[in-house]
């Protein structure tokens, strides 16, 4: 995903609105979409169509219009070339991060990178995202980069098996939150109480509410972060 035009909406959108609520209408439009978009073109596809829909439902058409309208003028601006993309966020950290300052650290368990990515779309340099499929994945990452918030995504499941990530939680700092976002299965419940009785902090979390409940999870674990 390039890293240009997802800029370009987020800063036009935090212009018209409030930083918090354009995140939220960004981060659920990018969540129904499904995958990002992939270059100017398909940005400004999704911002006249999933985005306006969704800026629309939360605060009206005079704000939508505002926001489609300046966004697509730029992306057609910058239609040419564009950077390299940025490295997937699945990859082994290399350097250890600020403990005590710093953008929000989400580690998020899935079988792909999906969420780590829209998350980082939604919130810019706010947020840092890694992706692990599997059990070497965490136990190779988990100790560097010392995540506030650890979501289990169940609605893109990883390679995992809950059992030995119950036992490996201990690896994760004590005031990190545990997060399971689910479409409230059966399985997010067992998962989540699995989870749970390993003394943790353990949130199970209906994708179906949308995104709100999940940013709410965010901004406590940036909290946390600080002690």
């Amino acid at each position: 995903m390039k890293g240009q035009e997802v800029v370009v909406v987020r800063e036009v959108m935090e212009g018209v609105l409030t930083p918090s609520l354009a995140r939220s209408i960004l981060l659920g439009a990018l969540d129904r979409l499904g995958e990002p978009p992939d270059g100017p073109l398909e940005w400004m596809t999704f911002v006249q169509t999933t985005l306006n829909d969704a800026i629309q439902a939360r605060v009206g058409s005079a704000e939508s219009s505002e926001i489609v309208d300046q966004v697509s003028g730029i992306l057609r601006s910058i239609a040419g070339p564009v950077p390299p993309a940025p490295p997937a966020p699945e990859r082994e950290a290399t350097t250890r991060f600020d403990r005590r300052s710093g953008p929000s650290r989400v580690l998020v368990a899935a079988s792909s990178s999906r969420l780590a990515r829209i998350l980082k779309a939604a919130l810019g340099p706010d947020m840092v995202t890694m992706g692990i499929r599997n059990m070497r994945s965490f136990n190779e990452i988990v100790h560097d980069f010392r995540p506030g918030l650890f979501v289990v995504d169940l609605t893109d499941p990883p390679e995992i098996e809950i059992d030995a990530l119950a036992s490996s939680l201990h690896q994760l700092p004590e005031q990190t939150i545990v997060l399971v976002w689910d479409e409230g299965t059966e399985r997010g419940r067992s998962v989540s109480e699995s989870l749970a009785n390993r003394d943790r902090r353990v949130a199970w979390v209906d994708r179906r509410e949308g995104v709100d409940p999940l940013l709410d999870h965010i901004r406590a674990s940036r909290a946390l972060q600080s002690f």
